[in-house]
């Protein structure tokens, strides 16, 4: 007999899909000397490892902690994010954020908009304008990620649970095949119809609101 489902698990992408725009993609833009392009295009090949990418585009920044966080204050999230996370309260619904960005960038967008949310991600330090990059959730037989988020969904989750997962990118392309529910932004989304999973796009964080009553 199939046991019954007992609660809802929402593991969500933080650039691009509770933010309105990728914070570390801003801070590469604004900050990163001529040569972050190619570097970006190798990865991308699979010619070097995320690790190795992340390393030398830091090499490129010119900033100072105070300049980053100073971009991060003009990152917005979803209009819909705080309605959504109000109804998951009300429902006892757990939300857990899984990014491949910095821990510093989240934190701090988090906190200036008076979210207190658990959330895994790499680790950036700043000491005398010089960056220190740290992997914890790395998945050192693939190295497609810096934040292996299917060993932390397979970690994180409860045996008898829903699983919902909202997000945009690529490193949402492994993590969405271990999901019984997927929302999806582009590029992440194409991919899903791609690859036959079966996902739902969203706009904003009202679309999924308006289906939470069918999941």
């Amino acid at each position: 007999m199939e046991k019954p489902v007992i609660n809802k698990y929402f593991f969500i992408d933080f650039d691009g899909t509770i933010t309105q725009k990728d914070s570390v993609l801003a801070m590469i833009e604004t900050f990163c000397r001529n040569g972050w392009k190619e570097i970006n295009e190798r990865w991308e090949r699979g010619e070097i490892s995320t690790e190795k990418c992340a390393r030398e585009t830091f090499d490129l920044i010119e900033a100072s902690k105070e300049d980053l966080l100073s971009l991060a204050d003009g990152i917005k999230i979803d209009d819909y994010f705080h309605e959504f996370l109000k109804l998951c309260i009300l429902k006892d619904y757990k939300v857990v954020i899984l990014s491949d960005g910095y821990d510093l960038l989240i934190e701090h967008i988090l906190k200036r908009n008076g979210l207190n949310l658990p959330f895994y991600a790499n680790k950036l330090v700043i000491e005398n304008n010089n960056f220190f990059i740290n992997f914890p959730h790395i998945n050192k037989n693939c190295n497609k990620c810096g934040t292996c988020k299917t060993a932390l969904l397979n970690r994180l989750k409860d045996n008898n649970s829903q699983i919902i997962y909202i997000g945009d990118g690529y490193s949402d392309i492994c993590v969405v095949k271990e999901a019984d529910v997927v929302f999806a932004r582009e590029p992440l989304f194409s991919y899903c119809i791609k690859n036959k999973i079966n996902a739902n796009y969203f706009n904003d964080f009202m679309n999924i609101i308006k289906k939470l009553p069918v999941l």
